[in-house]
């Protein structure tokens, strides 16, 4: 049974923290995910390769922490509305929203009250630090039956590294990420050598929350975010002429 295409979109203090940048075997996880032929939003059938997996998270809106609750295949159309701001930047939004008002069966008008909806819990989730609850490899591992011990998930940085730079970095503990091609440093190297990567920090980084481990508490209050005007501006641009 195909369950509901909704919009659940990663905040963007969480972009390039996938399962896919962290699991050393994710080619194995997305392809038993995929082994089944079958989208779980429309039921098309295709072949694997022709499948995505797709994480499924649950946001704590209150401890912002983020919990894996499952991986599922996803055809192609269903991705792109899965990730309408692409779609959006690739000038596929009216294609994006047809599907989402086929796959539900709901009219366009509420397709686009639910889409705008997704992106303002975007924007909000966005303003704050989020942390992944421990034990994804062991979700992971529940989920499709295949191992990933060994796996960096929630304990990579990644870092702005020019490349008159790379030998320094690399010197200090930092290697190189062949998936996302940059440059990053574990966790456990940032708490040994506490400001010696400041200055290739990605300006999203909060530094004093990522050497706090995995304690999990509340962030209290808004953190502010220079990009908050920019968000405004695209979620008016995403519905814009459609």
């Amino acid at each position: 049974m195909s369950r509901p295409l909704r919009l659940n979109i990663v905040p963007r203090t969480l972009w390039n923290k996938s399962l896919a940048h962290f699991l050393p075997n994710w080619n194995e996880v997305r392809d038993k995910v995929c082994s089944c032929g079958c989208c779980a939003f429309c039921d098309a059938q295709t072949q694997p390769n022709k499948l995505h997996a797709h994480e499924v998270w649950k946001y704590n809106d209150e401890t912002h922490t983020v919990d894996l609750r499952d991986i599922v295949p996803v055809c192609e159309n269903c991705h792109m509305v899965l990730h309408f701001g692409k779609a959006n930047v690739d000038g596929k939004k009216k294609e994006a929203l047809a599907w989402y008002c086929k796959v539900n069966g709901v009219p366009k008008d509420i397709a686009k009250h639910e889409i705008l909806g997704a992106f303002e819990w975007w924007r909000i989730r966005s303003e704050y630090p989020w942390r992944f609850n421990p034990g994804l490899s062991v979700r992971v591992e529940q989920i499709t039956g295949i191992s990933c011990a060994g796996s960096t998930i929630g304990n990579v940085v990644y870092l702005n590294v020019p490349f008159s730079e790379k030998d320094e970095a690399k010197a200090l503990g930092a290697r190189w990420d062949m998936n996302r091609k940059m440059w990053c440093i574990m966790k456990d190297k940032l708490r040994e050598r506490p400001g010696v990567f400041n200055r290739w920090m990605i300006p999203d980084c909060d530094v004093s929350v990522l050497l706090n481990g995995d304690d999990v508490e509340p962030v209290q209050g808004i953190k502010p975010i220079k990009e908050h005007e920019a968000e405004q501006t695209l979620l008016s641009e995403i519905m814009r002429g459609i």
